[in-house]
């Protein structure tokens, strides 16, 4: 039990003995108070993304969880899908990551049905057409300059010198190995959490942008209320 001292200034409740790392809480302490609220939001997507892939894996659904569930829009049958578009969808195609992070765009800014103005049939102005093709670009641009590519076979390429998830790769007995103790994936898995928190970074930050110009506000996410 600490013994009793009045403090009447905020550098004294950083100095009290029960607070471990009291200087290191104080620079939190003042990091966290001068964040915006949207900072704070990708702060906390890029988190659980990284968080994510380390611990259960599968890009797409990573991206998607994290997004999703700070951006107040978490839908199980959407990241139930995204299990199915990881791995550069049998190794040759886009990576995961970005096809996590096209559900959430669509699920957040798409439209929701056939007749939305200006699809396909109608001409004229509607936000998802002006947005749509920017945001992709934006988005795949980004992630281009920062890991060399979009397609999954050609970033481990760039990172591990070979790629691991082409049909050919498990004729390999080094790669069919490592693939039945289940080490492969935790190698993968290693860099595919840095392109998950970065891919749902640059994601969180156009959906918030884009709800912006919409008016739509972004709701705290908070756990149902107990019945």
């Amino acid at each position: 039990m600490a013994e009793k001292k009045l403090i009447l200034s905020l550098e004294d409740c950083f100095k009290r003995p029960e607070l471990d790392g009291g200087e290191e809480k104080r620079e939190l302490w003042h990091f966290y108070r001068q964040e915006t609220d949207e900072e704070a939001i990708i702060r906390r997507v890029k988190r659980d993304a990284y968080e994510h892939q380390t611990k259960y894996l599968m890009c797409s659904q990573s991206v998607y969880y994290a997004l999703s569930l700070h951006l107040g829009m978490p839908n199980r049958d959407i990241y139930k899908a995204g299990s199915y578009l990881c791995g550069g969808m049998g190794g040759t195609n886009m990576c995961g990551c970005l096809l996590g992070a096209r559900l959430a765009l669509g699920q957040a800014i798409g439209r929701d049905e056939m007749y939305t103005p200006g699809w396909p049939r109608e001409n004229g102005p509607s936000h998802l057409w002006d947005t749509l093709p920017i945001a992709d670009m934006e988005l795949s641009d980004a992630f281009r300059e920062r890991f060399g590519s979009v397609l999954c076979h050609e970033i481990q390429e760039n990172y591990f010198g070979r790629h691991f998830f082409l049909p050919s790769d498990y004729e390999d007995p080094v790669v069919w190995k490592i693939h039945e103790t289940g080490e492969l994936y935790r190698i993968v898995s290693v860099y595919a959490a840095v392109l998950c928190e970065f891919t749902a970074g640059i994601t969180a930050e156009i959906i918030l942008r884009e709800r912006k110009k919409l008016g739509i506000p972004t709701p705290m996410p908070l756990p149902p209320l107990r019945q």
